[in-house]
């Protein structure tokens, strides 16, 4: 595949990358610390809004598939939903003037239509991976340009935005104006992609039956129930580090006005590990490369939730270290999933990329919500104080535990069950 081709695809994440670093690492703190929503409505916020986006994801998906037009059957929704992806993405960062439920009931709806519009671009684009080409090299390249787009977007958008809404006076200024341009920003390439890519049309007339069944049908595949499973894994583990970073940052290590420096060095460590990640996955094969990096990146994660305020310069050094286990959960997921497409045509003789990415989709979206979530929800019952320089010892030490101890135990337990399959598959 030429290069030019891989570059141009991989542009494509610069959107949903930059919006879902945006989510991740600020959503949480801005919900509780700018807009004064109390952490357990924060959770509720995070768990409806993610709930819905769980749900729209394989309904778009599945909606793709059954497109037809003079566009293909991807390329209009990244036409006709750019526009709205960036208007509702602006939506999510304006403080009403409301206050208790209300105040929480606009920001549910808020993320329930960015979750909507972001489905619509993001499931067809994703969508286009397996029909761009068949060959595991490809793959794995254009899946490596997805992960190095998403990498320097969340490198630039950590250095970045912060810096951005420092420099407005009135914090809910700062975060309107910044995220407002980063929305429409990320609208930008999904146009280009409309205008550029030709996705290749099925042999033969598609044969589907109601969305509802394709979705459930397409779990019957045993690569897609596993793909799935690692999907929810690796996500769940890097959204949660990646929703307690601020607070990690803040309160546990005492490091205020670092974040943008800490989650630079972050992006940057992983943005330089996807090609070696990329390179070992085809020398030592995926999985083995998975196993490998999961656990030394849960290493590094217990090592961090053990790290003393007082020597919180060490936390440079670890956060360097995170990169090759964060790289190893974007890129080499991807390529599974893209093969569990295969799997399936070989086992119904239909494409359905469009319901494959939708149910991996809803795993990831509905297992992040409910953990992002649960982490509010913690915080909340521990007494975290919205805005307090100093937070008690017992909201320090949760902090930690959902930072770092949570997602090591389950990134262990993750690459284990791969080294174990891998061990099984070889005797």
């Amino acid at each position: 595949m030429p290069l030019s081709r891989v570059a141009l695809f991989g542009l494509g994440d610069w959107g949903p990358s930059t919006a879902s670093t945006a989510v991740l690492f600020f959503l949480p703190f801005f919900l509780t610390d700018i807009a004064r929503v109390p952490p357990s409505l924060a959770a509720l916020v995070i768990l409806v809004g993610g709930v819905w986006d769980a749900l729209s994801v394989p309904m778009v998906g599945a909606l793709s598939d059954r497109t037809k037009s003079r566009w293909g059957r991807r390329r209009p929704f990244m036409l006709f939903g750019a526009i709205p992806f960036a208007i509702a993405f602006s939506l999510l960062w304006v403080v009403p003037s409301w206050s208790g439920w209300a105040k929480a009931l606009y920001f549910a709806l808020a993320y329930m239509l960015f979750d909507t519009a972001f489905a619509c671009v993001q499931v067809p684009y994703a969508s286009l991976t397996p029909e761009l080409s068949s060959l595991d090299r490809d793959r794995t390249r254009l899946n490596a340009a997805r992960a190095i787009v998403s990498m320097v977007g969340g490198l630039l958008a950590a250095a970045l935005i912060p810096a951005s809404i420092a420099s407005f006076a009135d914090k809910p200024t700062g975060y309107r104006v910044t995220m407002t341009a980063v929305g429409a920003l990320g609208a930008v390439p999904f146009l280009l992609l409309f205008s550029t890519v030709r996705e290749k049309s099925p042999e033969k007339p598609q044969e589907h039956a109601h969305p509802l069944a394709d979705v459930r049908d397409v779990l019957r595949t045993p690569a897609v129930r596993e793909a799935a499973v690692i999907y929810l894994v690796a996500w769940v583990s890097v959204s949660v580090v990646a929703s307690m970073f601020e607070y990690y940052i803040t309160h546990a290590l005492g490091l205020r006005g670092k974040l943008d420096v800490v989650l630079g060095m972050v992006q940057l460590s992983a943005l330089a590990s996807v090609g070696p990640i990329a390179w070992a996955s085809e020398r030592f094969g995926r999985r083995a490369t998975l196993a490998t990096g999961t656990l030394f990146w849960a290493a590094i994660l217990v090592l961090l939730a053990l790290l003393p305020a007082e020597r919180a310069t060490v936390g440079y050094v670890l956060a360097v270290l995170c990169g090759p286990g964060i790289a190893a959960c974007h890129v080499i997921p991807w390529t599974l999933i893209a093969d569990s497409v295969d799997a399936d045509e070989a086992r119904t003789k239909k494409r359905r990329e469009g319901a494959v990415y939708g149910v991996l989709g809803f795993a990831q979206k509905s297992g992040v919500a409910i953990a992002v979530a649960g982490t509010q929800s913690a915080l909340g019952k521990v007494g975290y104080a919205a805005g307090a320089a100093t937070q008690s010892d017992a909201v320090k030490g949760v902090v930690r535990v959902l930072f770092a101890g949570v997602p090591s135990v389950v990134l262990v337990l993750m690459g284990v069950a791969l080294l174990a399959r891998r061990s099984a598959t070889h005797r």
